[in-house]
């Protein structure tokens, strides 16, 4: 399975690596932070503010992989809520734990869990809003 299937994103901006686990409405990807630059300061440590991204882009791939379409409907990262930062890696691969938590509207509410090995680094809720694809 090929993540890139079900995201719009490439290099530098191209979160998860491996799908881990896949149920109906709950996923764990893995992230190598590492590999990209884009989500580094100018010292190579982690940017925090990635940890929402790697959620909604888990999310992306959990209803990718749920549609029968051809062509996944997009889902566009609009909104962060109750999020908390607890530490920052020591290690370059992170799980990332997302399940469904809504819907409101035109928007999917997903709450997910970054980890590293079994220490959790963050937690909170994204607002995914659904688009269909048009030609």
């Amino acid at each position: 399975m090929m993540i890139e299937n079900f995201l719009p994103h490439r290099d530098p901006f191209l979160l998860i690596d491996k799908l881990i686990e896949h149920r109906k409405d709950e996923i764990v990807c893995q992230v190598d932070w590492k590999k990209s630059q884009f989500f580094q300061d100018g010292n190579g440590d982690f940017l925090a503010v990635s940890m929402p991204e790697m959620i909604a882009q888990s999310a992306a791939v959990m209803y990718g992989l749920q549609s029968t379409e051809t062509s996944p409907a997009l889902r566009l990262l609009t909104t962060i809520k109750e999020f908390f930062f607890y530490s920052l890696p020591k290690k370059d691969v992170l799980q990332v734990k997302v399940r469904v938590h809504s819907s409101l509207g035109l928007h999917q509410v997903v709450y997910g869990e970054i980890y590293e090995g079994e220490t959790l680094l963050a937690k909170g809720m994204v607002y995914l809003f659904h688009k269909e694809q048009t030609e």
